[in-house]
């Protein structure tokens, strides 16, 4: 149906974030790496389901990972907070 909102989308990013000293040198840096996709139900008002992870890497090289399975989140005129799902994740 035209004009009728997505059933899905996902997002992804890459991004590096880099704090430097005053003279230039590198003293903390955070790229950050994953995707994540939302699912809408037909019901109204609708329902998002979002799944997806990231990867934060740091200057020493050690990474922490988040992982959202299965979050589901109602509308917010409904309630602010997921109503079930998994969060799953830790720096390694």
């Amino acid at each position: 149906m035209d004009g009728a909102p997505p059933r899905r989308k996902s997002t992804q990013a890459d991004v590096t974030r880099t704090r430097t000293d005053a003279s230039g040198a590198v003293v903390k840096s955070v790229r950050l790496t994953g995707e994540l996709s939302v699912a809408f139900s037909s019901d109204t008002p609708r329902v998002r389901t979002i799944d997806g992870a990231y990867t934060e890497t740091v200057l020493d090289g050690s990474q922490g990972t988040v992982t959202l399975s299965g979050i589901v989140r109602p509308s917010r005129d409904v309630c602010p907070w997921p109503t079930g799902g998994e969060r799953g994740g830790g720096r390694h």
